[in-house]
C-alpha cells in the first residue's frame, strides 16, 4: 500500500496511486490488489503519484464524466458489474436531473479529435459488455437514443390513418407518414 510506503497518515480508502507521466493512461489510478510487477513502468524514470480519491478494488472502474450541467464534470467509481441503466440512474442523481430527464446520451470519448464513439445504449448490460474500462471517459450529449435493436422514428407529418381488423383478432393501427 502507498501510504504505508511513503509514511503519509492518510485514510487509505481515501486515495489512489496513479503513475504520473505524460501518456493517456495518466489518468488511469492504479488498483489496490496491484503489485509492482504488474504496472507498466515507462523505463526506469516513472513517477508515482498519489491522488485523493476513493481507492479501486478489484471490480471497480473509475469513470469520468464531461457534462454541461453543474458539475461539469464528474468522477464516479462504480462496479463493473453495474448496468448502463444503473449508471445513467446514478449520474442523473449526482447531477441532480429528473429522472425522466432522457434528453441526453452518454459517448464515450475518443482519443481521436474527429469525434466520440457511438452512443452507449445497451442498457440492460453490464459496463464492460458496453465496453467501458478503467479511466473511461464519458461525454453526457444532447438528445436521446433510442434502446440497442430499436429503431427510433420522428414523424415529420401524418398524412392518412386508417384501421384494418386483423384476421387473428388483433387490431392493427397504420399511419402513412412523410419523412423529411
Amino acid at each position: 500500500m502507498a501510504i504505508q510506503v511513503f509514511g503519509l497518515s492518510l485514510d487509505p480508502s481515501m486515495c489512489r496511486l496513479h503513475i504520473d507521466d505524460d501518456s493517456d493512461a495518466a489518468h488511469i489510478p492504479l488498483y489496490d490488489y496491484q503489485t509492482v510487477d504488474t504496472i507498466d513502468f515507462k523505463q526506469n524514470n516513472t513517477n508515482l503519484c498519489l491522488k485523493l480519491g476513493q481507492a479501486l478494488k478489484e471490480n471497480n472502474l473509475l469513470l469520468y464524466i464531461l457534462s454541461d450541467r453543474e458539475p461539469n464534470s464528474l468522477e464516479l467509481v462504480v462496479d463493473q458489474s453495474m448496468t448502463l441503466t444503473d449508471l445513467w440512474n446514478l449520474i442523473k442523481q449526482e447531477l441532480h436531473m429528473d429522472n425522466n430527464d432522457n434528453e441526453y446520451h452518454l459517448c464515450e470519448v475518443k482519443t481521436s479529435l474527429i469525434n466520440d464513439g457511438p452512443p452507449l445504449n445497451d442498457f440492460d448490460q453490464t459496463l464492460l459488455v458496453n465496453g467501458l474500462t478503467n479511466g473511461a471517459q464519458l461525454i453526457m450529449q444532447s438528445g436521446s437514443v433510442a434502446p440497442r435493436n430499436h429503431v427510433r422514428l420522428k414523424v415529420f407529418r401524418i398524412i392518412n390513418k386508417y384501421y384494418k381488423p386483423n384476421e387473428a383478432s388483433t387490431n392493427e393501427f397504420c399511419i402513412m407518414m412523410k419523412c423529411p
